[in-house]
């Protein structure tokens, strides 16, 4: 089995991001976010990235109780 952790270790180039903001969760359940590579990074590095997760439904609905309550 590859492990990618190793693989980030064992290299001296290393590819860093800005982090952005998570995007709304879409209709199939979805959020993303586009990530810019750092000024400091390998070169070789893809400019940006993409991230996409499954929303998490549990939280969603905790968050907006907790604003009812304020």
């Amino acid at each position: 089995m590859f492990d990618q952790r190793n693989l980030v270790e064992d290299s001296n180039n290393s590819c860093r991001y800005e982090k952005s903001s998570w995007s709304e969760c879409s209709p199939n359940g979805e959020m993303s976010r586009t990530d810019l590579l750092k000024a400091n990074s390998d070169p070789t590095c893809d400019k940006s990235r993409r991230i996409v997760k499954k929303c998490n439904k549990n939280k969603q609905t905790k968050a907006t109780k907790d604003k009812g309550k304020r």
